[in-house]
């Protein structure tokens, strides 16, 4: 199998821009050099790149709630939304004063969390 250099450097280009440490670059521009024809080479090496790329972790942003207590559940769902929380309401039916909630304001929580009301 003949080494093909400019196909070890596309391979290991396309390796480091993955986000793998150098020696890992290395190895897979070989991989990319060697393998035949050269597109499969760069394919391979690209597959194995993103398989060996340590995933991002998922970052939740936190946000504090806001305290609703008699607050009208109308205007508590609006000021929820600004800070992407939810809401789920019960106790008396349609639009009326918030008298409990959970988890309580002032709370850090992860956005999308849902915060309980209980209508009056």
């Amino acid at each position: 199998m003949p080494f093909q250099p400019l196909v070890f450097i596309l391979a290991r280009t396309m390796a480091q821009r993955q986000g793998v440490s150098d020696q890992e670059a290395n190895r897979l521009g070989v991989v990319g050099a060697v393998l035949r024809p050269p597109a499969l080479g760069l394919v391979a090496a690209a597959a194995i790149a993103r398989r060996e790329t340590p995933a991002a972790p998922q970052l939740t942003r936190m946000v504090e709630v806001p305290d609703l207590i008699d607050e009208d559940s109308d205007d508590a769902a609006l000021e929820l939304k600004k800070f992407n929380l939810g809401m789920f309401a019960f106790g008396a039916r349609g639009p009326g004063p918030i008298i409990s909630q959970s988890p309580p304001g002032g709370t850090p929580v992860p956005e999308g969390t849902i915060v309980n009301v209980e209508i009056g």
